[in-house]
């Protein structure tokens, strides 16, 4: 037997009815999209929110502290906007996006600190 036979026999076995079973087994978005249809419509504009954002931002840093140029951090914070646009009440979105603000702030002053040292340390040499 392979793989995907011992798959199929343990997802009738345990799964049954209760696990909406995908056309595409191999496939976790597919999973993910047969398990939201089923039990979780009303949360697929989250669903849906992911993978624009992975689309759009697919080498967006995973945060602030490890940007290591602006045009990094620019891409982490147009992330981060969309992130809070997407899952945010709007009515609460000025806290998240005024921490998001602070954090550009602080990581640019950084990033600026790295440059400067960097020529000087190429000037030294």
């Amino acid at each position: 037997q392979t793989g995907a036979d011992y798959a199929r026999k343990f997802l009738n076995e345990y799964a049954g009815d209760y696990v909406p079973l995908p056309t595409d087994t191999t496939n976790p978005k597919a999973w993910r999209d047969a398990f939201v249809s089923q039990y979780a419509e009303a949360y697929r504009h989250y669903t849906d929110a992911s993978d624009r954002l992975r689309e759009r931002f697919p080498h967006a840093p995973s945060s602030a502290a490890a940007c290591h140029s602006m045009e990094q951090l620019k891409e982490w914070g147009a992330a981060q906007r969309m992130m809070i646009d997407s899952y945010v009440p709007k009515a609460y979105s000025s806290f998240s996006t005024g921490a998001v603000e602070q954090e550009l702030k602080d990581s640019k002053a950084r990033i600026k600190e790295e440059i400067a040292q960097a020529a000087a340390k190429a000037d030294a040499e």
